[in-house]
């Protein structure tokens, strides 16, 4: 018995080979895209805060250094106080060739503090594109002018980018940005390939206003905590196709402990099971290197263990191809960490199952099925 079960894993370890030749022809797909036309309508760039979180000075004046004729910024927090608004003002009047809003009224009610603020926000805003942009995001100089372009077809509805992560110099910051680069972000773009017609990653997103409006608005999203999920698939389900931008930005990572990152990322894996359960299931296919370590275990034997070797390179080879066309060349420098964070994305993609309250920024919430959270007591 104790022989099937180690050669049954080590098969399903095989069949990871495949899926990770799949991921990397479809990032090489996404980066050899056509070039789109130019599309640069007035937009307004909506920013939610919540804190003065490392690095979002620089954020901000990426942001007001983009290579696009006419956008505006509109800033919200719950807080009139919050520090991070005081910041976003410093930056704004250095740069007063822009306009900028900030919005901090009372929020509605809802788990989804982001959502909540993003409804206080929209009503300021001025132009019939919006672009969705996280605090902790950073852009290069044409990340505006890439997620608009897509939307120049009438038939797009929203736009999505791709990012990988960035800063941090602690372990937990360099495993995060590996697992971003080399799993999460390949994974989302073979999907996309693939068919999953409503795949939006909620780091930045551009919208036309007039779908939202048909779609409900960001109030239909307060109670979930998955919004980019809910909005590209309202978006979809409403007849509007969802694209990929050619570009890619950068979410700005924080150090801090591990045990903070660890349950963020449990988080992440607790939601997508609550999301998709069958293709958080089907996910254990890509876990190739605890796969073939576990079948080696159950049936230790040389050539065991040399597969355990040839899964490792494999997957190494993979993800520095992967990592170069993302152009996350400091995860690239990394990779010597990547076996232990592919044991590490197991063990939670196993334990997620198991989780019924997530920690989100700050507050305990009770997951329940497709995303929805609420306030847990």
């Amino acid at each position: 018995m104790v022989p099937v079960l180690g050669a049954t894993l080590q098969g399903m370890a095989a069949l990871s080979w495949v899926y990770w030749a799949a991921t990397a022809w479809s990032v090489r797909r996404w980066r050899k895209q056509p070039v789109r036309e130019p599309f640069t309508p007035p937009v307004s760039v909506l920013k939610p805060l919540s804190g003065a979180e490392e690095g979002l000075t620089d954020n901000l004046e990426a942001l007001y250094s983009q290579e696009y004729p006419d956008f505006e910024v509109v800033f919200g927090a719950e807080d009139a106080d919050d520090p991070a608004m005081a910041i976003a003002r410093v930056v704004a009047e250095r740069h007063p060739e822009r306009r900028s809003s900030f919005v901090h009224s009372a929020a509605p009610a809802g788990a989804n503090r982001k959502v909540a603020n993003l409804c206080q926000i929209a009503p300021t805003a001025r132009h019939a594109f919006l672009v969705l942009a996280d605090s902790d995001v950073r852009w290069p100089a044409t990340a505006l002018a890439q997620v608009c372009a897509p939307l120049a077809d009438p038939g797009v509805g929203l736009a999505t980018c791709p990012y990988v992560g960035r800063g941090g110099h602690g372990i937990a910051a360099l495993m995060e940005a590996l697992g971003i680069g080399a799993s999460f972000i390949p994974s989302a773009m073979l999907a996309a390939a693939l068919g999953w017609k409503d795949l939006a990653l909620g780091a930045t997103m551009a919208i036309r206003r007039g779908l939202l409006a048909e779609i409900g608005g960001f109030e239909g999203l307060l109670g979930n905590i998955a919004d980019d999920y809910l909005l590209g698939h309202r978006a979809a389900t409403a007849g509007a196709r969802v694209a990929f931008s050619a570009g890619c930005v950068e979410t700005v990572l924080q150090d801090e402990p591990i045990s903070t990152s660890l349950q963020r990322r449990l988080r992440w894996a607790a939601t997508v099971r609550s999301l998709q359960p069958a293709g958080a299931a089907g996910a254990l296919l890509t876990h190739g290197l605890p796969l073939a370590v576990l079948g080696a275990l159950a049936a230790p034997s040389g050539a065991a263990w040399l597969f355990v070797g040839a899964t490792a390179a494999a997957r190494g080879l993979n993800a520095a191809y992967v990592l170069g066309l993302l152009g996350d060349t400091a995860s690239r420098g990394r990779l010597w960490l990547l076996p232990l964070d592919d044991l590490v994305a197991f063990a939670l993609w196993a334990w997620a199952p198991a989780v019924k309250r997530v920690t989100w920024r700050g507050r305990r919430y009770r997951l329940g099925p497709g995303g929805r959270v609420v306030a847990a007591d």
